[in-house]
């Protein structure tokens, strides 16, 4: 489906490591093909320096009450705090369930001249053997045991949704008391999602953000819609302020934002205006001291993405703000 959407290149397993690979990726010994050939979903773990939180965040996926057959793919990118120890613990001990890629700090991928995580997200990725696809980081919980079972079953009888998410609310320590948010539903927090498995080949793209979540849920939006699911639990996500994100300021977050959202409006807009929506949302809430010399092209050769630029623009201007649908 993707192939004629934008002149950038598309990248499968092979392709991804000839260019991204430096050091070979280990997978601690297991028994998941032998003994569980055909998982309907594969759970994809993503971690790095989790010690506190990885142990109720593998937990809580192996307690799922489910009638399929899933694995457990875990990733991490060589956590020197304990969290490696941990995951190989329960590797060990769950060798028919889960898959454990241990990762080298030699692949990181520089994004924006900060070296990131994106390289074993994305070789995790390929790695997916499931028809259904989940995601949690290892410092996110899912508060029910039914979690799995009811977003599958959803997807199992509307084949119309490509991927369904549930509400999420933060938790943060501060000192002794715990304070956790109000749940909120506004947008699919990673951790909250399942999608169908349309991930064998990704944009070389996507490798050069931080938002790799937007770019994949993108890729499930062209084969359907998404929906919210309100009947199997939520996700708790520990806030502590140390990822890569919260690291950065509010100009850098800005700016890979419309990095992002200028790429997905480039692999997706002729066909999928809410890509030309959320990158002309973007270019408005612009500062008026931005440059916009490399954006002029954008707007100047695609009206429908210079007419949402105004609708934002005004709406801004007259106190309306409005988020892009």
């Amino acid at each position: 489906m993707f192939e004629n959407q934008e002149q950038e290149q598309w990248l499968d397993f092979l392709e991804f490591k000839n260019r991204y690979q430096k050091v070979s990726v280990q997978e601690y010994p297991n028994r998941c093909l032998e003994n569980n050939p055909k998982p309907l979903v594969t759970v994809l773990l993503i971690t790095y320096q989790h010690r506190p939180f990885i142990k109720a965040a593998i937990e809580c996926v192996l307690k799922q009450a489910v009638h399929f057959d899933f694995d457990l793919l875990i990733g991490d990118d060589y956590s020197t705090d304990g969290t490696r120890d941990i995951c190989i613990d329960f590797a060990k001990r769950f060798p028919d369930k889960i898959r454990l890629f241990l990762h080298h700090r030699e692949n990181n991928i520089a994004v924006h001249d900060t070296p990131c995580g994106i390289f074993q997200v994305a070789y995790n990725l390929f790695q997916c053997r499931g028809s259904y696809l989940a995601l949690i980081s290892g410092d996110d919980e899912w508060t029910s045991s039914e979690k799995l079972q009811k977003q599958v079953d959803y997807l199992e009888n509307n084949r119309e949704h490509s991927m369904v998410f549930l509400p999420y609310q933060t938790k943060k320590t501060i000192g002794e008391q715990v304070v956790f948010s109000d749940p909120d539903s506004s947008y699919p927090m990673p951790s909250s999602i399942v999608y169908r498995n349309v991930f064998q080949r990704i944009p070389d793209a996507m490798l050069s953000s931080l938002n790799e979540d937007d770019f994949m849920t993108a890729m499930a939006l062209q084969y359907g819609r998404s929906k919210l699911l309100l009947d199997a639990g939520q996700i708790v996500m520990n806030h502590t302020g140390s990822n890569l994100w919260c690291n950065n300021t509010a100009i850098d977050k800005e700016q890979h934002t419309i990095h992002t959202r200028r790429r997905l409006y480039r692999l997706f807009g002729a066909q999928d205006h809410r890509q030309k929506r959320g990158y002309a949302y973007s270019l408005a809430n612009l500062p008026q001291s931005s440059n916009l010399v490399v954006l002029k092209n954008d707007l100047k050769n695609d009206f429908s993405l210079l007419c949402y630029y105004w609708f934002y623009k005004l709406r801004l201007m007259l106190g309306l703000d409005v988020s892009p649908s």
